[in-house]
């Protein structure tokens, strides 16, 4: 759609055209996820990106692309940032959606059965609409800025536990090993004054479980936007708080650290870090 200056023209998201968006985004989500549930594991050729941790297979470039012509035929004048197709400088104004086609892939390729898509619709540093589903629970958690956060059509909160009573998830960064000593220097630091800690492999699905209280607090301290972009919708209409690990506020350009918790455990957590 172009306006009369030669320019792309933003179509306005008003309340029924994104109700039509989001329920065309979830009927694409779901047909990726049936995409990961058909795949034949035995040769998923697992190739190793810019390390040993950073993992693809031929099933992430596959549900890119499925969701790369999906999202294209629905919203053309939008762009469209994926993990597979790497960083791009999005333009400030422009509406992009952020794809994480499986996130977990090591999860994925091992039969492991705790990976994610990931779609998130975002309007410069702000992040519109995000969509996170589960194929192997078949559990679809999405939001719209200002709407609240569901799963599976039901609305879901953060947990009011504190995160001496709750339970706290983390993310490696195994693409970057830089990162160990800071992170499991932190765990075990939390694992001392919180029940217990889980590592899962999936930060879309940590965001996801503290939106829903299945855990208190998540953190990491080195992910892309498409980890992060939908989640962080999810966790903030459910009633949480996120930051970078530096206090400051989060951007969805380039890689940073990320904490995310109710607000209980979002404030036990800075009172502990500090």
């Amino acid at each position: 759609m172009r306006n009369s200056s030669g320019g792309i023209e933003q179509r306005p998201v008003d309340r029924r055209a994104g109700y039509m968006v989001m329920e065309n985004l979830k009927t694409m989500i779901k047909k990726a996820g049936q995409m990961i549930l058909a795949a034949d594991l035995e040769h998923a050729d697992v190739e190793v990106k810019s390390s040993r941790g950073d993992l693809r297979t031929i099933y992430d470039t596959a549900v890119e692309e499925f969701l790369r012509q999906e999202l294209g035929r629905l919203w053309p004048e939008a762009q469209f940032i994926g993990e597979e197709s790497g960083l791009q400088k999005r333009e400030a104004e422009r509406y992009c959606f952020i794809v994480d086609p499986i996130d977990g892939t090591a999860n994925f390729a091992w039969g492991y059965h705790h990976s994610a898509v990931s779609i998130a619709l975002a309007r410069g540093e702000r992040i519109m609409a995000g969509l996170v589903y589960n194929p192997y629970l078949d559990e679809l958690f999405h939001a719209r800025a200002g709407e609240g956060a569901y799963l599976n059509g039901r609305p879901i909160r953060v947990s009011q536990r504190s995160l001496q009573d709750g339970m706290v998830s983390f993310g490696t960064s195994p693409y970057d090993k830089t990162k160990a000593a800071a992170t499991f220097s932190l765990a075990r630091l939390l694992y001392e004054n919180a029940l217990d800690v889980r590592r899962s492999g999936s930060a879309a699905l940590d965001l996801c479980y503290v939106a829903c209280g299945r855990c208190e607090l998540f953190y990491e301290m080195s992910l892309y936007p498409w980890d992060y972009a939908a989640g962080s919708l999810i966790i903030a209409e459910a009633g949480g708080l996120l930051a970078t690990m530096e206090g400051g506020e989060l951007r969805f350009s380039d890689r940073t650290t990320l904490v995310a918790g109710g607000p209980p455990a979002f404030h036990d957590f800075w009172e502990l870090y500090k």
